[in-house]
């Protein structure tokens, strides 16, 4: 019988760190992605929610829209949860990068590519804040 050899392929820290850096910057891509798609679904939900109250359709036109707009309330609802957990894995990998901070096997120049990874992501965290802050603003006002 054969013997069955696996190949491992262990990365140095700095190949760690530059799949990390490049998994959080596609990430940030991504979530903004959501986000306009979020938008834009939100922007069809109030439009179709129009259509619906408008007092000139009758009733199969409205059970079409009311089955649309749940689709579309539905799917908005899965972008919604693709993009918090995306958003959950960016703060896990901004940790492993901040670990690989510490390491004395990743040089410098890979150390200043994860710092400036790490301060994109805080970056993106901190409008993420102000955005949120200013939907409340505006809701309180309404």
């Amino acid at each position: 019988m054969a013997a069955i050899t696996h190949s491992r392929r262990i990365l140095a820290p700095a190949g760690i760190a530059e799949r990390f850096i490049t998994a959080m910057n596609n990430r940030i891509d991504d979530v903004e992605h959501f986000k306009s798609i979020e938008k834009c679904l939100g922007n069809a939900l109030d439009q179709l929610c129009y259509e619906i109250c408008d007092a000139g359709r009758d009733d199969s036109d409205i059970t079409r829209a009311q089955a649309i707009y749940q689709m579309l309330e539905d799917t908005k609802s899965e972008v919604e949860d693709a993009r918090i957990h995306k958003e959950c894995t960016m703060d896990e990998t901004e940790a492993m990068l901040k670990k690989l901070l510490t390491s004395n096997d990743v040089d410098d120049t890979t150390k200043a590519e994860i710092n400036k990874s790490v301060m994109l992501h805080q970056a993106y965290r901190s409008k993420c804040d102000k955005e949120c802050q200013q939907a409340m603003s505006q809701q309180g006002e309404e």
